[in-house]
């Protein structure tokens, strides 16, 4: 929230994204519900900057504040996050369909939706039934140290042991 009330803030995004040689479509800035529904001028010229530029805006943690839907669309997010405290247990039929529902509704306006904090096969073939293509968690890996995501993604070391899966996922 702090950087993005930085009326400079964009303008160094840029400015990173030339020094690296990176399409700005290939950064995604996460910005929580919560910076979300401040809704102060200084954010939303921000975030059109910064959309303008190319950056992918996701809305993370998505059902932990007090959601404005509007803003969903206000700020042109590319990707919706959605928390982990929103998975439903496995007999709470009426939480599952409010997942499915907002799933679908994100998709309806064109949003990509990120399930955050699957950690059962039982989670994963649930967000994956009611179409979510992207998917965060520790069923895949526990969280990695930045120096141990370098060694693995850059060097050619193996995944760690507990990112391998033999299933296909």
């Amino acid at each position: 929230a702090l950087q993005l009330k930085d009326p400079s803030f964009a303008d160094r995004v840029e400015q990173v994204l030339r020094s690296a040689a990176l399409p700005p479509h290939r950064l995604v800035l996460e910005v929580t519900e919560s910076t979300a529904i401040e809704q102060q001028k200084s954010i939303t010229e921000c975030l059109g900057a910064l959309r303008e530029i190319g950056v992918t805006l996701a809305v993370d943690d998505f059902g932990t504040g007090y959601a404005n839907l509007r803003n969903l669309t206000r700020y042109a997010f590319a990707k919706l996050k959605m928390d982990r405290s929103l998975l439903p247990e496995p007999h709470d039929d009426r939480g599952k369909r409010l997942y499915a529902h907002i799933v679908g509704m994100a998709q309806e306006i064109g949003l990509d939706v990120v399930a955050e904090g699957v950690e059962t096969a039982a989670e994963l073939a649930f967000v994956r039934a009611v179409g979510c293509s992207i998917v965060q968690g520790n069923f895949y890996s526990a969280p990695i140290s930045p120096d141990r995501l370098r060694e693995v993604t850059f060097d050619g070391s193996p995944a760690p042991s507990d990112a391998r899966r033999d299933d296909g996922c």
